[in-house]
């Protein structure tokens, strides 16, 4: 099982908010007093499953009335008395009337339950052949008509009130794209704005006036519905252009947002291929919003960007555009991650009790789209979206969001098929590597389902279970421990979501060195080509700094710190931190915790501090302190000078002439190739010269010395130390105490030192000098593994003779041991192991 590749961003966009999880409430089918037999709000507020109860249980804060087009079949009028009401202007045979009465039961609703509203004004009842010609219309809406307009708003407001509900803001029109041309539409908020303005005034909690940028029908014809998302879209900023220009001096600052609407549908993907694979494409989906998000730049920076509605086509006619069960789910995670990525400032979903791709059926239970914004309310408010890629992942769709010190990922099956495994790391995605991972996968009820679906725009359709609008849906849950590889089991269209503890990610700063940026909402910071002083938060934090000569302090808890180009200074603080130097001569301090830290390129300086921390030099000249601990140093290329200091170490020298320096505690140190030194110090240690000529010195305690390849110089020092020289001329000195010299193979110089020493030899040695054999049985030769002698009286009569003050050995094959010194007087066979 192969693990997917994934490539990763930094956050994108602002953080989502509650504002993001508003919902379309057509109360002209799903009304608050239930008088026909669609459920409404009470119901859904009361219903509870999986853990969610209705509305306030899902965390939908925001409702947009009377929900779509409807209100455009309504005028506004005042009455005798005074009293303003919405009046039919067309047949509306099969729905509730909207009326003042209704939107009171509605706000009272709102106000019982902490739910705020967004009202639509209509529009289309001020029309005439002027309006929709875009010709001077000055004098087209009349003082009546304005009147009505003002009164109406002041109505809702005084309603509001009255119920404690709160108004977030009035839409002028409902997708004027039907009546007006842009000019016309122009000319209506030339009229209506002022006004509305006049009567909300300038208070901060005013609502906000949220001008529609929709598309203009009129000199086209009636667009389609798989035409509608894209032309919607495309033809905003064109239609805003020609509106300005037509708009009045002042009315543009009196424009609170903009609106727009988005659907994903047939004309948005490619239909289902032969192989039953979903052969879909999202290209458009982040084109077409990013399109819309330019209009900030048009209107000013304090302009809000509204999707006030937006969701999975629901009367998609072909059969290959019925993205309606699990099947809405993936689409719906694209065009939330596009809004995000866009910096689209609020959303209503499209609908929440009305059409097949609602959040809940009739019943007031959750569909499987319901659990999926259930789930997104709980997980993602906080947090910032991520570009996310997964290699090879045509079956699948991933998308991952960060903040607050959590990560959330969302797997999508694109697939009928069933039991597909994807299996990704989230150390990709900023995962921290430790803590608590819980995994939640969005299904259907199977047993509940006839997957036959009859509505209203068919007469009755086939269905798959997982694409019948009316299966319910459920929610499986595992949580896992210390984990970053994941394996996940998906059947057709499920939906996986992931959490799990993360570094915070955000915007990018730049600040000069005298300047100091200090992380306190725990962000990520990705620095400029400036001299930067940065200190992190007391929680995670994830800096990377530019070029320059920058001085990072990551705080508290575990950090990641990479440093950029200059010669950078780093101090981890508390934590089990990760610090990478990059180029430059970087200053690089763990502090406290476990830490990981890398030089990089350049000559650097990295300290552990406490903890058993990880150092590693990189290229280029480095010093390495393990700080207390048991640390694990690797100097790597270049000449590099490693010191263990407290705790039981292993240092690494690597490639390069190398300095290693055990430190108090039982070390082990290999220099790797190179003319290396290894210096014990205190404690029992074990030296490997490896490659190169090499000194060795164990220092204090019993000690373990390997020459390796090359001509090595070993020195025991103190206690009873063992060493053995390998391979090349070696000199080995054992010092103080009962030590244990062996060669090894070429011609090497054995010096014992103080205290009962053993010189061991075996197999072939070739010709070794011991320089200080103690002749009076304190030391001993060691001719066990020498297999030519095989007893004192074979090695005096067969192998053993004088030359000079010399006593030579000759074991045969150019084997020979010279006692310098030594008579054969003075030796025994006490002095000797066969």
């Amino acid at each position: 099982m192969s693990t997917e590749s994934i490539t990763v961003s930094l956050p994108l966009g602002e953080a989502v908010t509650k504002d993001h999880f508003g919902v379309n409430f057509v109360d002209a089918f799903d009304h608050v007093q239930h008088e026909s037999n669609t459920a409404g709000l009470s119901d859904f507020l009361e219903d509870t499953q999986n853990g969610t109860e209705g509305l306030n249980g899902m965390g939908l804060t925001s409702l947009r009335w009377p929900g779509g087009a409807d209100i455009e079949r309504y005028a506004l009028n005042v009455d005798a008395n005074g009293a303003v009401d919405l009046v039919p202007k067309e047949d509306i045979t099969g729905q509730e009337q909207l009326n003042i009465a209704l939107l009171k039961d509605f706000l009272e609703f709102c106000g019982d339950n902490g739910v705020s509203a967004k009202i639509i004004i209509p529009t289309e009842w001020l029309t005439d052949s002027q309006y929709a010609s875009g010709a001077d219309v000055a004098s087209g809406i009349t003082q009546v008509e304005l009147d009505a307009v003002a009164a109406f708003v002041t109505k809702v407001i005084e309603i509001a009130q009255n119920t404690g509900a709160t108004i977030d803001g009035f839409e002028i029109g409902n997708e004027y794209r039907g009546v007006y041309t842009a000019q016309g539409y122009a000319e209506v908020l030339n009229a209506l704005v002022p006004v509305i303005d006049g009567v909300l005034g300038d208070g901060a909690d005013a609502p906000d006036i949220i001008a529609q940028m929709s598309i203009n029908t009129k000199d086209d014809g009636n667009v389609s519905l798989d035409d509608f998302a894209t032309q919607n879209i495309n033809g905003v900023l064109e239609n805003l252009d020609a509106g300005v220009a037509d708009m009045d001096a002042g009315v543009a600052d009196m424009i609170d947002g903009l609106a727009s609407h988005f659907y994903y549908q047939d004309g948005q993907q490619s239909a289902t291929d032969a192989t039953g694979e979903w052969g879909h494409s999202y290209d458009n989906i982040d084109d077409l919003v990013a399109k819309f998000a330019d209009m900030a730049a048009e209107w000013g920076e304090d302009m809000d960007l509204h999707l006030s509605e937006w969701g999975v086509q629901h009367t998609a006619l072909s059969e290959d555009a019925r993205y309606w069960g699990l099947m809405q789910l993936a689409p719906t995670l694209e065009i939330f991650s596009a809004m995000m990525k866009h910096g689209i400032d609020s959303a209503d979903m499209w609908p929440l009790l009305y059409h097949t791709t609602a959040l809940a059926n009739n019943g007031g239970k959750l569909r499987p789209i319901g659990i999926l914004v259930d789930l997104m309310n709980d997980t993602l408010v906080g947090k910032e979206v991520l570009d996310v890629t997964a290699e090879g992942g045509s079956s699948f769709d991933i998308h991952g969001f960060i903040g607050g010190g959590e990560g959330a990922v969302f797997l999508s099956s694109l697939s009928e098929s069933q039991d597909q495994v994807i299996t990704i790391n989230l150390a990709d995605m900023y995962a921290i590597g430790y803590g608590t991972v819980t995994v939640q996968i969005i299904g259907v009820d199977y047993a509940q389902t006839d997957g036959v679906y009859t509505g209203g725009h068919y007469n009755e359709v086939d269905l798959a279970a997982w694409q019948d609008p009316n299966t319910l849906g459920t929610l499986s849950s595992e949580t896992y421990s210390d984990l970053t590889e994941i394996s996940i089991t998906l059947d057709a269209y499920e939906v996986a979501v992931i959490t799990y503890t993360a570094y915070d990610v955000v915007e990018e700063v730049s600040v000069q060195f005298n300047d100091v940026t200090y992380g306190t909402s725990y962000k990520y910071l990705e620095e400029a080509a400036t001299n930067d002083y940065i200190i992190g938060s007391d929680l995670h934090n994830w800096i990377k700094t530019g070029a320059g000569d920058d001085y990072v302090i990551g705080g508290d808890a575990n950090d990641t710190l990479n440093l950029g180009d200059g010669n950078d200074k780093a101090d981890g603080g508390d934590g089990a931190d990760y610090i990478s130097g990059g180029y430059g001569a970087d200053l690089i301090v763990g502090g406290l915790g476990g830490d990981t830290l890398l030089g990089g390129h350049g000559d650097d300086n990295i300290l552990g501090g406490n903890g058993g921390d990880k150092l590693h030099g990189g290229n280029d000249n480095d010093a390495l302190n393990g700080g207390s601990g048991a640390d694990l140093l690797e100097g790597e290329a270049g000449n590099d000078r490693l010191v263990g200091e407290d705790g039981n170490d292993t240092l690494i020298g690597g490639d390069g002439v190398d300095t290693l320096y055990g430190g108090v505690g039982d070390d082990t140190l290999s220099g790797g190739t190179g003319n290396d030194t290894l210096i014990g110090n205190g404690e029992n240690d074990i030296l490997h010269g490896d490659a190169g000529d090499d000194v060795l010195n164990g220092g204090l305690g019993y000690d373990n010395l390997y020459g390796g390849d090359g001509d090595d110089r070993l020195v025991g020092d103190n206690a009873s130390d063992k060493l053995w020289g390998e391979d090349g001329d070696d000199t080995l000195y054992g010092g103080s105490g009962n030590d244990r010299l062996d060669g090894g193979v070429g011609n090497d110089t054995l010096d014992g030192g103080a205290g009962n020493d053993t010189f061991v030899f075996s197999g072939t040695f070739q010709v070794d000098h011991i320089t200080d054999f103690d002749d009076n049985g304190n030391d001993i030769i060691d001719l066990s593994n020498v297999a030519s002698i095989t007893s004192w009286s074979d090695l005096n009569n067969a192998h053993m003779t004088e030359s000079g003050s010399n006593v030579i050995i000759d074991a045969g094959g150019g084997n020979i041991i010279y006692l310098d010194s030594t008579t054969l007087s003075d030796l025994s066979a006490s002095d000797f192991i066969f």
